[in-house]
């Protein structure tokens, strides 16, 4: 299935495809050529995910890849290189890139996500900053004792927050305290232990400012 396409501006179109990954056809579409080298396997399945493609001004080519995040295409016979640094979340569902070379990166449950340098060469480190406060749903969710949850702090305002993370019993009882602490713009991922909790549903709020966001997680045992 081709979920997505990128066209540059020698006309070469490049069609990202759900388990067969990149094609490029140089020709107008009359031959195609797999180009994944680079790309990240799913090792169950082997293929390939493409969620979005995306071309820069310099010709580049942007693959966000499920459970791999976002990926750089320079020029035939090159190899795709990651460019993930400071993006938590690896599976970008869209991809766009505006006039001054910066990248956005839309995610699910975790906002959108904007590259600090402009995507004009593969050397460059493109760093995500959070556009926006996001509270991602933990994982796993149930679990059996720990849990992981991730939430980002946007870039856009003041440069440091004051930040709560807590979680609570269905009484609404503080049962523990992740984050309380200032925080400078970012991504962050804590983990919670619950192995002296009882099984049950348990709600975690985070807290910056004028932002408050809470979720519900499982414990099961």
């Amino acid at each position: 299935m081709v979920g997505s396409l990128a066209i540059n501006s020698k006309d070469h179109i490049f069609a990202g495809t759900y388990e067969g990954g990149v094609f490029l056809s140089t020709n107008n579409g009359d031959n195609w050529t797999q180009i994944n080298n680079g790309l990240p396997i799913d090792p169950f399945t082997s293929d390939i995910y493409i969620l979005s493609l995306a071309v820069n001004s310099s010709d580049h080519i942007f693959a966000s890849v499920e459970d791999g995040g976002v990926f750089q295409f320079t020029d035939i016979g090159e190899n795709w290189v990651a460019v993930n640094n400071g993006l938590p979340f690896k599976n970008p569902l869209s991809l766009g890139i505006n006039s001054s070379g910066y990248i956005f990166a839309g995610t699910s449950g975790g906002g959108v996500f904007r590259s600090i340098n402009p995507t004009v060469s593969v050397e460059e480190k493109n760093n995500f900053t959070p556009l926006e406060f996001s509270l991602a749903q933990n994982y796993p969710n149930p679990f059996n004792p720990s849990t992981k949850i991730k939430y980002a702090i946007p870039g856009n305002v003041e440069t440091r927050h004051g930040v709560s993370l807590r979680v609570y019993d269905v009484l609404g009882n503080e049962v523990a305290t992740l984050v309380n602490e200032e925080k400078e713009a970012g991504s962050y991922e804590v983990e919670w232990n619950a192995v002296d909790k009882s099984s049950g549903v348990y709600f975690y709020q985070l807290k910056a400012g004028e932002y408050a966001n809470t979720k519900k997680m499982i414990l099961l045992r």
